[in-house]
Protein backbone atom coordinates (compact mmCIF):
# COMPACT_ATOMS: atom_id res chain seq x y z
CA UNK A 1 0.00 0.00 0.00
CA UNK A 2 2.81 2.40 0.90
CA UNK A 3 4.51 1.69 -2.42
CA UNK A 4 1.29 2.50 -4.32
CA UNK A 5 0.93 5.82 -2.48
CA UNK A 6 4.53 6.73 -3.31
CA UNK A 7 3.95 5.89 -6.97
CA UNK A 8 0.77 7.97 -7.00
CA UNK A 9 2.60 10.95 -5.47
CA UNK A 10 5.39 10.61 -8.05
CA UNK A 11 2.89 10.48 -10.91
CA UNK A 12 1.06 13.56 -9.63
CA UNK A 13 4.36 15.41 -9.27
CA UNK A 14 5.44 14.55 -12.83
CA UNK A 15 2.05 15.46 -14.27
CA UNK A 16 2.18 18.81 -12.46
CA UNK A 17 5.66 19.53 -13.84
CA UNK A 18 4.50 18.63 -17.33
CA UNK A 19 1.45 20.86 -16.95
CA UNK A 20 3.70 23.86 -16.30
CA UNK A 21 5.44 23.94 -19.68
CA UNK A 22 5.14 27.07 -21.82
CA UNK A 23 3.02 25.39 -24.48
CA UNK A 24 0.44 24.22 -21.96
CA UNK A 25 0.21 27.67 -20.41
CA UNK A 26 -0.24 29.34 -23.83
CA UNK A 27 -3.04 26.86 -24.62
CA UNK A 28 -4.80 27.80 -21.38
CA UNK A 29 -4.78 31.53 -22.19
CA UNK A 30 -5.18 30.98 -25.94
CA UNK A 31 -8.43 32.85 -26.56
CA UNK A 32 -7.56 35.74 -24.24
CA UNK A 33 -4.19 36.14 -25.94
CA UNK A 34 -5.04 35.69 -29.62
CA UNK A 35 -8.81 36.16 -29.87
CA UNK A 36 -11.31 33.83 -31.55
CA UNK A 37 -11.22 34.98 -35.17
CA UNK A 38 -8.16 33.08 -36.41
CA UNK A 39 -7.97 29.63 -37.97
CA UNK A 40 -4.17 29.57 -38.00
CA UNK A 41 -1.77 31.32 -35.65
CA UNK A 42 1.67 32.00 -37.11
CA UNK A 43 4.26 32.06 -34.35
CA UNK A 44 7.99 32.69 -34.50
CA UNK A 45 9.53 29.36 -33.52
CA UNK A 46 12.22 30.93 -31.34
CA UNK A 47 11.17 31.87 -27.81
CA UNK A 48 13.62 34.30 -26.31
CA UNK A 49 14.53 34.93 -22.71
CA UNK A 50 12.12 37.00 -20.65
CA UNK A 51 13.94 39.93 -19.10
CA UNK A 52 12.65 41.33 -15.82
CA UNK A 53 14.16 44.62 -14.67
CA UNK A 54 11.69 45.96 -12.09
CA UNK A 55 11.74 46.34 -8.35
CA UNK A 56 8.44 46.24 -6.42
CA UNK A 57 8.00 50.06 -6.41
CA UNK A 58 8.69 50.61 -10.12
CA UNK A 59 6.56 47.57 -10.93
CA UNK A 60 3.63 48.99 -8.97
CA UNK A 61 4.06 52.38 -10.68
CA UNK A 62 4.11 50.71 -14.11
CA UNK A 63 1.17 48.34 -13.60
CA UNK A 64 -0.81 49.65 -10.65
CA UNK A 65 -0.50 46.17 -9.10
CA UNK A 66 1.01 45.50 -5.70
CA UNK A 67 3.03 42.34 -6.16
CA UNK A 68 4.83 40.92 -3.12
CA UNK A 69 8.56 41.62 -3.21
CA UNK A 70 9.13 37.88 -2.72
CA UNK A 71 7.56 37.16 -6.15
CA UNK A 72 9.54 40.01 -7.74
CA UNK A 73 12.81 38.63 -6.35
CA UNK A 74 11.87 35.09 -7.47
CA UNK A 75 11.21 36.38 -11.02
CA UNK A 76 14.60 38.15 -10.99
CA UNK A 77 16.42 35.04 -9.73
CA UNK A 78 14.62 32.76 -12.20
CA UNK A 79 15.36 35.20 -15.04
CA UNK A 80 19.07 34.98 -14.28
CA UNK A 81 18.89 31.17 -14.32
CA UNK A 82 16.82 31.04 -17.54
CA UNK A 83 18.49 29.96 -20.78
CA UNK A 84 18.73 32.60 -23.49
CA UNK A 85 16.46 30.93 -26.04
CA UNK A 86 14.54 27.79 -26.95
CA UNK A 87 12.06 26.71 -29.61
CA UNK A 88 8.31 26.33 -29.38
CA UNK A 89 7.09 22.77 -29.70
CA UNK A 90 4.44 22.91 -32.44
CA UNK A 91 3.06 19.47 -31.54
CA UNK A 92 2.47 20.48 -27.92
CA UNK A 93 0.92 23.79 -28.96
CA UNK A 94 -1.50 21.93 -31.24
CA UNK A 95 -2.55 19.22 -28.79
CA UNK A 96 -6.27 19.05 -28.24
CA UNK A 97 -7.20 20.64 -24.97
CA UNK A 98 -8.22 17.94 -22.53
CA UNK A 99 -10.49 20.40 -20.73
CA UNK A 100 -13.00 20.21 -23.60
CA UNK A 101 -15.06 17.21 -24.61
CA UNK A 102 -15.31 16.03 -28.22
CA UNK A 103 -18.84 17.37 -28.64
CA UNK A 104 -18.04 20.84 -27.23
CA UNK A 105 -18.33 23.58 -29.82
CA UNK A 106 -15.26 25.39 -28.49
CA UNK A 107 -12.87 22.60 -29.54
CA UNK A 108 -13.78 23.09 -33.19
CA UNK A 109 -12.81 26.75 -32.93
CA UNK A 110 -9.31 26.16 -31.58
CA UNK A 111 -6.81 27.55 -34.10
CA UNK A 112 -3.81 25.65 -35.42
CA UNK A 113 -0.31 26.86 -34.56
CA UNK A 114 2.35 27.06 -37.27
CA UNK A 115 5.86 27.70 -35.97
CA UNK A 116 8.03 29.56 -38.46
CA UNK A 117 11.76 30.24 -38.53
CA UNK A 118 13.08 33.73 -39.29
CA UNK A 119 13.81 32.65 -42.87
CA UNK A 120 10.27 31.29 -43.34
CA UNK A 121 8.82 34.53 -41.97
CA UNK A 122 10.93 36.59 -44.38
CA UNK A 123 9.88 34.33 -47.27
CA UNK A 124 6.21 34.69 -46.30
CA UNK A 125 6.39 38.50 -46.34
CA UNK A 126 8.34 38.43 -49.61
CA UNK A 127 5.89 36.03 -51.27
CA UNK A 128 2.59 37.60 -50.17
CA UNK A 129 3.67 41.27 -50.03
CA UNK A 130 0.88 41.63 -47.46
CA UNK A 131 0.74 42.39 -43.78
CA UNK A 132 0.53 39.26 -41.63
CA UNK A 133 0.16 38.66 -37.92
CA UNK A 134 3.29 36.85 -36.82
CA UNK A 135 3.44 36.38 -33.06
CA UNK A 136 6.58 36.18 -30.96
CA UNK A 137 6.30 35.00 -27.37
CA UNK A 138 9.19 34.89 -24.92
CA UNK A 139 9.76 32.13 -22.43
CA UNK A 140 7.34 32.24 -19.54
CA UNK A 141 9.05 33.38 -16.36
CA UNK A 142 7.48 31.66 -13.33
CA UNK A 143 7.83 32.33 -9.64
CA UNK A 144 8.96 29.45 -7.40
CA UNK A 145 5.42 28.40 -6.51
CA UNK A 146 4.50 28.33 -10.24
CA UNK A 147 1.41 30.42 -9.48
CA UNK A 148 2.52 33.77 -11.00
CA UNK A 149 4.23 34.34 -14.32
CA UNK A 150 5.29 37.04 -16.74
CA UNK A 151 6.29 37.05 -20.42
CA UNK A 152 6.72 39.33 -23.42
CA UNK A 153 4.26 39.17 -26.31
CA UNK A 154 4.92 40.71 -29.72
CA UNK A 155 2.97 41.00 -32.98
CA UNK A 156 5.00 41.54 -36.15
CA UNK A 157 2.63 42.67 -38.94
CA UNK A 158 5.43 43.62 -41.36
CA UNK A 159 9.25 43.52 -41.26
CA UNK A 160 10.41 46.43 -39.11
CA UNK A 161 6.99 47.03 -37.54
CA UNK A 162 5.89 45.54 -34.23
CA UNK A 163 3.56 45.82 -31.27
CA UNK A 164 4.81 44.45 -27.97
CA UNK A 165 3.60 44.21 -24.42
CA UNK A 166 4.47 42.46 -21.20
CA UNK A 167 1.79 40.20 -19.76
CA UNK A 168 1.30 39.02 -16.19
CA UNK A 169 -0.62 35.79 -15.69
CA UNK A 170 -1.70 34.09 -12.49
CA UNK A 171 -3.09 30.71 -11.67
CA UNK A 172 -6.60 31.26 -10.36
CA UNK A 173 -8.47 28.18 -9.12
CA UNK A 174 -6.08 25.95 -11.09
CA UNK A 175 -6.35 27.82 -14.44
CA UNK A 176 -4.01 30.44 -15.87
CA UNK A 177 -5.60 33.88 -16.35
CA UNK A 178 -4.22 37.11 -17.80
CA UNK A 179 -4.06 39.65 -14.99
CA UNK A 180 -2.39 42.68 -16.59
CA UNK A 181 -0.90 43.90 -19.85
CA UNK A 182 1.64 46.72 -19.61
CA UNK A 183 4.85 48.13 -21.06
CA UNK A 184 3.23 48.57 -24.48
CA UNK A 185 5.48 49.58 -27.40
CA UNK A 186 4.51 50.18 -31.06
CA UNK A 187 6.41 51.10 -34.20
Amino acid sequence: MRKQINILILLLTFSNLNAQNDEHIINEILFDLFGLQQDTILIKNLKTKTYFEYDSVSFENMTGLTVPSKIISEWKNNEEAQEYSAEWNEQNLNKNDTLFLENDTVIGKKPVFKCLSKDKIDQLFEKTKKREKIYSISKILLDNSKENAIFHFMIIPWPGDFYSETIIIKKVFGKWKIIERFDVTMT
